[in-house]
């Protein structure tokens, strides 16, 4: 998969029937319907992210879709979080984010600590120093 810039239709405000049936609020679970009429529940992270995209879209906005590692190395974490390294590798070794070490075994069950904010990777994804072993 390569990144993909796509820009917004020639008339966005038609995006906005689209957009409401995306809203939270909406009941029950969202569906996609196949051509030959197969029905697929749609995961929460993938109407989400179809919220966003088609948020922006219909505001005139291009969306850029590109995929990434779910492992980062210390550095590229950082910036994601928009702390220093030094603070990243401090939250690190004082537990306060979980992260796990590539060839180890996982601890026990991962858990998001209280309180952790929703933007920092869950334990699932794991943080890799600068000389590729994660830290």
């Amino acid at each position: 998969m390569v990144e993909r810039t796509v820009l917004p239709p020639e008339h966005p405000d038609g995006l906005t029937g689209v957009l409401a049936l995306l809203t939270p609020e909406s009941a029950g679970r969202a569906t996609l319907t196949g051509p030959d009429g197969t029905r697929l529940e749609l995961p929460g992270e993938v109407v989400e992210v179809l919220r966003e995209v088609v948020a922006a879209l219909s505001q005139g906005f291009a969306i850029t879709v590109a995929p990434h590692q779910t492992v980062r190395s210390t550095s590229e974490a950082a910036q994601l979080l928009g702390v220093s390294r030094p603070t990243l590798a401090r939250l690190l070794e004082s537990g306060e984010i979980p992260f796990d070490k590539p060839g180890a075994p996982p601890p026990g069950p991962a858990r998001r600590p209280a309180g952790l904010p929703a933007a920092v990777p869950s334990p699932a994804c794991g943080f890799a120093g600068s000389d590729g072993g994660r830290r």
